[in-house]
């Protein structure tokens, strides 16, 4: 609904609806007297014609940026603020840089209330330099020491970020020593801004969340951000997850889960990202179309469910890629980065790997990329290098690969993964690896 009248004569006659409604209380009041309800219905009426007036006159008097108010509901602009460079084209900025940040409803399918005094809904242009914004507006400061999604890019507090750094996949498992966190968040923030890491049910049971908010402050202590996926493909409280699940067996514990997460982790500015799940496929139907349908109805329940709990802070759905080359992967993958509650495209990837679809079609829906889990082999199953040198041959192809990602406009990379003491997996990383200078270098 479009807010075009004259301020004026509009708040004449708001005013004069007010005073002639005010008027009428003491014969109201006499005749209740009676009763002895005088002073209750007095209280009342009160206290809802001063939320009345209230109404009214914010209603009435619209204004952008703390700008005088306009002559109409049509804000009047010296200069288009909604340009390419600014916001989202398609409307799916979290964030507009504007002097008055407006949440923007990506399906353009008008205006709808996902938060209090947050509504997602899209500007229109009613003539030159006269814009329409929604009524209701996201100010800035609601979003203030958050990782926010501001067009295709990540930023925090109105600068540009990129979430560099490690999984540490086992750090909240029951048998990892707490008393060797300090070391390992110290160690590494001196390469890195970012750890990811699990949050599944399991680690949330029995006071779970204790420990894992014990974490968090612990990470802050160092600067860290951390991307939080809230369960597994595979996680070990199930078996793999199929398409029942994803079409109803996620309504129970799974949602319980996401809200006990999100609300009680939500004000933590370490926080950089939810994850949904870690590779949710469709592998075990053969990628059946009536599976990826699911998959997507899954991941707007989920993400609009943090959306209302968490407004501000990126969602993005997990998986690995667009997958196989049947067109309803692709399809059912565009559409579940079109929902307006997802804000980034993740991918796991492989050093020697380019994934040219996933990168265009992040390009064409202007969301930010982040490559959450990254590969490069250098141990045998045992624990020992692949060949002598391995480690100082790895760690320039890493840096390559960071660097031809950095310039194709990806906006994090978190690699797979640390590991504080014992054997290295075939993938991974300890102290003495020559990969730490290279995080180092795009750290800066």
């Amino acid at each position: 609904m479009k807010l075009e009248f004259g301020q004026s004569e509009r708040n004449q006659v708001f005013r004069s609806r007010v005073l002639l409604r005010v008027s009428k209380l003491p014969a109201i009041a006499h005749i209740l007297d009676a009763r002895g309800l005088k002073t209750w219905f007095l209280a009342v009426v009160i206290l809802a014609s001063l939320v009345t007036i209230g109404c009214v006159l914010a209603l009435s008097s619209p204004t952008v940026g703390g700008s005088e108010p306009a002559r109409s509901g049509v804000f009047e602009i010296e200069s288009p603020v909604f340009s390419s460079e600014q916001c989202d084209p398609r409307g799916g900025s979290e964030l507009c840089e504007m002097p008055l940040a407006a949440q923007v409803d990506k399906t353009k399918g008008g205006s709808r209330l996902i938060f209090p005094l947050v509504l997602v809904g899209e500007a229109e242009l009613i003539e030159e330099e006269k814009i329409f914004l929604p009524l209701f507006t996201k100010p800035r400061a609601l979003c203030a020491n958050r990782v926010v999604r501001t067009g295709d890019k990540l930023t925090f507090n109105g600068r540009e970020i990129r979430l560099i750094g490690m999984n540490v996949a086992y750090i909240l498992e029951e048998w990892f020593p707490e008393s060797e966190w300090e070391e390992i968040l110290s160690f590494l923030s001196r390469s890195g801004n970012t750890i990811r890491i699990p949050v599944f049910p399991k680690h949330a049971r029995d006071g779970g969340l204790d420990r894992v908010e014990r974490l968090i402050r612990l990470g802050g202590k160092y600067d860290l951000k951390f991307i939080i996926v809230l369960e597994g493909y595979m996680a070990a409280d199930y078996p793999i997850k199929s398409e029942a699940w994803f079409h109803s067996g996620y309504r129970d514990e799974y949602m319980a889960h996401l809200r006990s997460v999100v609300t009680r982790l939500r004000d933590y500015p370490e926080v950089a990202l939810w994850q949904l799940m870690g590779e949710p496929s469709c592998a075990p139907e053969g990628g059946t179309r009536s599976c990826y349908n699911s998959l997507v109805e899954w991941a707007r329940v989920a993400s609009e469910e943090i959306k209302r709990l968490d407004p501000c802070r990126p969602v993005a759905v997990g998986m690995i890629s667009v997958g196989g080359y049947q067109p309803h992967e692709e399809e059912a993958w565009r559409k579940m980065h079109t929902l307006p509650s997802i804000d980034a495209v993740t991918v796991h990837i492989w050093t020697n790997v380019w994934y040219e679809r996933e990168l265009r079609i992040a390009d064409e829906l202007n969301l930010p990329v982040l490559y959450t889990e990254v590969y490069h082999r250098a141990y045998k199953k045992n624990g020992r290098l692949l060949h002598k040198g391995i480690l100082e041959e790895r760690s320039p192809l890493i840096e390559e690969f960071m660097q031809r990602s950095f310039e194709a406009g990806v906006d994090g990379i978190i690699l797979w993964q640390y590991i504080h003491q014992g054997y290295c997996g075939e993938l991974d990383y300890n102290q003495s690896d020559p990969a730490w200078k290279v995080l180092r270098s795009f750290n800066q």
